[in-house]
């Protein structure tokens, strides 16, 4: 069974009150679901559905996974109070991840989009599996313009056309909506006189390496 929440404008999978809004609780109050800023609306999730029974029941635990997947800029970023879900690359992928902190069902936050734009960046993601999980959760859009962004940064990596390739045309997203493309990026060297300042996107850290902020 199917139902329609109006606070965030998504279809979800009747599952019992407490875990079929688990994922809409931070919405409550001001904020506002990330598919009624795209003026869309949002089916049932199927890979939220899962994910949700693998304990990453709310927007915080996904960003929480995300952190400690590599993406040491972001640190901090989670409550201290918060643990790293105890789940491997096996049980849930990057792919599925970034795709995940882009469903529209989830509260509209800037930066979880950046976390996402960050892990679809990461070695040995898969272009076919991210377009599969994008059209599937109906994120197609958002993937299209970070994959845009991604090639005018990036004219060299070769994952960003191939992305691209394989999403679904799309509508542009609404102006505001998503970060600057800028902000998908760190910038270095502008404290130093007379230092021109590098530009590189982020992506998480294997262990042992450089954050590059």
């Amino acid at each position: 069974m199917l139902l329609y929440c109006r606070i965030s404008g998504c279809y979800r999978l009747c599952m019992g009150e407490a875990e079929s809004t688990a994922f809409l609780a931070p919405a409550l109050g001001p904020k506002v679901s990330l598919a009624r800023k795209l003026g869309t609306t949002a089916h049932q999730s199927l890979l939220l559905h899962r994910l949700r029974r693998l304990g990453l029941d709310t927007p915080e635990k996904l960003a929480a996974l995300a952190e400690s997947r590599g993406l040491d800029y972001y640190a901090g970023s989670r409550p201290a109070s918060m643990p790293t879900p105890p789940l491997a690359a096996a049980d849930v992928t990057t792919e599925e991840l970034a795709v995940a902190l882009l469903h529209p069902c989830l509260p509209w936050e800037p930066q979880r989009i950046r976390m996402a734009a960050a892990l679809l960046a990461a070695p040995g993601v898969q272009a076919s599996t991210v377009a599969r999980l994008a059209v599937l959760e109906r994120s197609a859009a958002v993937v299209r313009e970070i994959a845009l962004a991604g090639q005018s940064e990036e004219p060299a990596n070769s994952f960003w056309p191939a992305l691209l390739g394989l999403l679904p045309l799309a509508p542009a997203v609404p102006s505001g909506v998503l970060p600057h493309r800028s902000r998908y990026m760190a910038i270095t060297g502008r404290a130093r006189p007379g230092a021109m300042p590098t530009r590189q996107w982020i992506r998480p850290i294997p262990p042992g390496c450089h954050d590059p902020r």
